[in-house]
């Protein structure tokens, strides 16, 4: 499974990356997004199109590469997704992410 060719997992890579602040320093906690809102980030909103995302965002998450948190008592509702810490590394080899060196990061915050 390649989740650099599904909508949902685009935006969801961009939304981290927007968080993460281009780094690849680890964490302390694991990213998550409201589904509802991600779809609507993604421009997924017609019926077939959430249907879809829902069935990759599924096999995204049998393979490992998320974790879904349902609504509770309707399991087949999804509230959240989530990147585990533990698989963050996964998508950047996934979407090809190179954090900036140190080197460019000082010269970043050094520039005029």
């Amino acid at each position: 499974m390649n989740p650099d060719r599904l909508p949902i997992a685009i935006e969801l890579f961009a939304q981290w990356r927007n968080a993460r602040g281009e780094q690849s320093a680890p964490a302390s906690r694991p990213f998550s997004r409201n589904w509802d809102k991600l779809l609507e980030d993604a421009g997924l909103l017609s019926a077939l199109d959430r249907s879809e995302a829902e069935r990759d965002a599924r096999s995204l998450a049998e393979a490992g590469w998320l974790e879904l948190k349902c609504v509770r008592y309707r399991p087949h509702l999804i509230e959240r997704v989530i990147i585990p810490l533990s698989s963050e590394s996964r998508w950047m080899q996934a979407f090809n992410f190179q954090p900036p060196s140190d080197a460019e990061e000082q010269a970043i915050k050094e520039f005029p």
